[in-house]
């Protein structure tokens, strides 16, 4: 709108009607200075007072905004533009609702795809899944072992306590070592299992029974094994029985075979003395009944003297 021209036109038609600028105002119900401020160009009337000049003046609100009385034929083909620029408008208004409606369910969808990962991910963390490090099948294929490397409660969520810890989910029930898991040994007729775990840089092999919650005596196989006071026959070498869970020394185990009836155990050892004298052989121990059944001791590796 060129605020000039429409100033002019309005100041022509109100003179043709013999109209003061109040007289055009009180009909507007607005003061004189602000017809006054539209005659001179300073301004442009407010667009819901187009309506109610026009047709004071007798003229159409198109008109007005060219600042100029129109032919027909021109009026016309003003309009037709008028309308071809609301049409144009509206097509563009419609294209730019739908572009952001658009937008609005991509934005929608992927939150919700990344609200529903992230909670899988948080139900699969506390599950344990991201925590698994092995599986292992009895022999009889009965009984599917789990083995986590976090430590979990009895109900299977995760406690997240600092530490290496192993946990081992047998059937229903959740078994819980201090330390890092190494193997399983299952006995042949898939009853009990050695679990061999390093904790403190030390290796420990824990005997259990698959339908048992609590460890089979004895609980922690290399500790009682060290405090069998026959083990080695430790006489031989100066323990006595009132010295000996002092000056223990702290044996290695390995693991080597199930017996074929399924309670002995193949073991190697490997100690030091207080001398610093290496010990070395193999046992046969039954866990049932608390005894070694045979033992092969290799000549101790003196230590050097420097």
């Amino acid at each position: 709108m060129d605020t000039t021209k429409t100033g002019a036109l309005i100041r022509e038609l109100r003179k043709e009607r013999n109209m003061t600028q109040k007289d055009l105002a009180d009909q507007l119900h607005l003061t004189d200075r602000a017809v006054s401020k539209w005659e001179r160009g300073l301004c442009a009337p407010d667009i819901s007072t187009l309506e109610p000049l026009a047709a004071i003046l007798q003229v159409t609100v198109t008109e007005l905004i060219a600042g100029e009385r129109m032919p027909e034929k021109e009026y016309i083909m003003e309009i037709e533009k008028n309308v071809q620029n609301t049409i144009d408008y509206s097509e563009q208004e419609i294209s730019n609702n739908k572009k952001q409606h658009r937008k609005k369910i991509r934005i929608t969808i992927c939150a919700c795809v990344i609200l529903f990962a992230g909670l899988s991910f948080f139900f699969l963390w506390r599950s344990g899944c991201f925590s698994i490090i092995d599986h292992s099948v009895s022999p009889d294929q009965s009984t599917q072992m789990i083995v986590y490397d976090k430590l979990f409660s009895t109900h299977g969520k995760f406690i997240g306590f600092e530490g290496p810890y192993t946990t081992i989910k047998v059937n229903d029930g959740m078994h819980l070592y201090p330390g890092e898991y190494k193997n399983i040994y299952w006995s042949p007729d898939s009853s009990k299992y050695i679990v061999e775990i390093i904790s403190n840089n030390t290796k420990r092999l824990y005997i259990k029974e698959k339908d048992t919650a609590i460890t089979v005596r004895p609980n922690e196989l290399c500790s009682h094994l060290s405090t069998n006071f026959h083990l080695h026959d430790l006489k031989k070498l100066g323990y006595t029985a009132e010295t000996f869970l002092a000056t223990l020394p702290e044996a290695t185990y390995n693991f080597i075979q199930w017996g074929d009836d399924s309670r002995s155990i193949l073991l190697s050892y490997s100690y030091y003395d207080a001398h610093g004298n290496h010990y070395q052989g193999c046992i046969w121990y039954d866990y049932m009944y608390d005894t070694i059944l045979d033992s092969l001791d290799l000549p101790p590796q003196k230590a050097s003297i420097s």
